[in-house]
């Protein structure tokens, strides 16, 4: 933990300058790093968010306007949650929070269960429909209209888990998919 903070500590002195002053309503400067200011205590993840930006490339506020703290790239304020969020992906209504680094993971397999569930229960309703063919259709009415409503949300919901395996598959998150023209190190891609 110590070297990874020497390594930080190194890489804020060496790795920007300012062409302004950095503040919250501006905020923009401009990075100038060559390979050689890296050294031997550079972290991996130093390395990854180099890459993000290039050299000399023009970056937004590394501080976050609302909360006034210390903002990584990919990082984004949430304005329900009223926090910053790490590798923001969006703000789930249902779920009542924000989906990002934390807790992306457990939201694919939220989804996946979601459809597993839907897709065992059309198959119970598609067998006692089968099992009781023999009697009337409007006797069991409301039968077939939940599974016309549960299929219908069984779409939905592999069209939602197909969306987010290809952002996961991608490394992307549903606000830089979206923004792409609005984010700097997503701009030329």
């Amino acid at each position: 933990m110590r070297a990874a903070n020497e390594a930080d500590a190194i890489y804020r002195r060496t790795s920007t300058t300012s062409k302004q002053p950095a503040s919250s309503k501006n905020g923009s400067f401009v990075i100038t790093l060559d390979g050689s200011q890296l050294g031997s205590n550079a972290t991996l993840w130093t390395k990854m968010v180099m890459d993000m930006y290039p050299p000399g490339s023009s970056v937004r506020s590394w501080t976050c306007t609302c909360c006034n703290v210390w903002q990584p790239p990919r990082a984004k304020h949430c304005h329900d949650c009223d926090k910053c969020v790490l590798q923001f992906d969006h703000h789930c209504v249902w779920l009542g929070t924000c989906i990002g680094q934390g807790n992306h993971c457990r939201f694919w397999w939220y989804i996946f269960e979601e459809t597993a569930l839907c897709l065992w229960t059309a198959i119970l309703y598609i067998s006692y429909l089968k099992a009781n063919i023999s009697r009337a259709w409007w006797m069991d009415a409301i039968m077939i209209i939940l599974l016309v409503t549960l299929l219908i949300s069984l779409i939905f919901l592999l069209l939602l888990l197909l969306f987010h395996s290809y952002l996961v598959a991608t490394n992307q998150t549903t606000y830089e998919l979206v923004r792409r023209r609005r984010i700097p190190y997503l701009r030329d891609s």
